[in-house]
């Protein structure tokens, strides 16, 4: 009888498990980052990440941590803080956490949520053993992402040539990104190969994130 029990409830349960990640397959869709993802690769993204959801005023990340994972918002607002200032807002479909995503380093902004907000942490450590298409079409978004960051600055900080010298080099960038991938290179140690083998823009831009 308890052996029945617990192959029903493992039964039902990855019943569950499976309504639940078909309806997280079915938002990511939705969203922009993932427009030209197959669906076989959101489905690598979703293996890599978990999902999580915050009340109003809890923050997601806090200026000054360490941690390896990059941010998507897949329902809701958040805040954007620097040294307690308020420096902009976030909604679905955008990103944040490149900093740390790439290099380790310490978060350089808090991020706290506004009302409920859903979110999907990927792990750069889990996205390290996805398919290498996978990995290039990630890299891809999150260069998009740290494009659409920088233009809306301005300037890229330390660069004389600014945003068109950057978008200039990106191609070639990339070109060694997918290269190394298709080595068997990880994600991250294609982005540490950019930064030493571009000069700025792009590397010095690289370093810094």
């Amino acid at each position: 009888m308890a052996a029945e029990l617990t192959r029903v409830y493992k039964d039902l349960r990855q019943k569950y498990d499976s309504l639940d990640n078909q309806e997280h397959f079915d938002l990511l869709r939705t969203l922009h980052f993932f427009h030209e993802f197959s669906h076989a690769e959101i489905w690598e993204v979703l293996r890599a990440s978990d999902w999580h959801e915050y009340r109003d005023g809890e923050d997601i990340v806090r200026e000054g941590e360490v941690d390896d994972r990059f941010y998507i918002i897949v329902a809701g607002k958040v805040e954007v803080q620097a040294n307690g200032t308020t420096i902009g807002t976030l909604t679905n479909g955008d990103c944040f956490g490149e900093t740390s995503y790439v290099r380790g380093a310490k978060r350089q902004a808090s991020i706290r949520a506004e009302g409920q907000v859903t979110i999907l942490r990927v792990s750069s450590t889990l996205m390290e053993q996805v398919s290498s298409a996978c990995q290039l079409r990630f890299n891809k978004m999150f260069l998009r992402s740290l494009i659409e960051r920088l233009q809306g600055v301005g300037q890229l900080p330390g660069a004389g040539g600014g945003i068109r010298h950057f978008q200039g080099q990106l191609p070639d960038a990339m070109d060694l990104i997918g290269r190394a991938l298709k080595a068997g290179h990880a994600f991250t140690s294609g982005m540490k190969l950019a930064a030493d083998e571009f000069n700025a823009p792009l590397g010095t831009e690289f370093q810094q994130v």
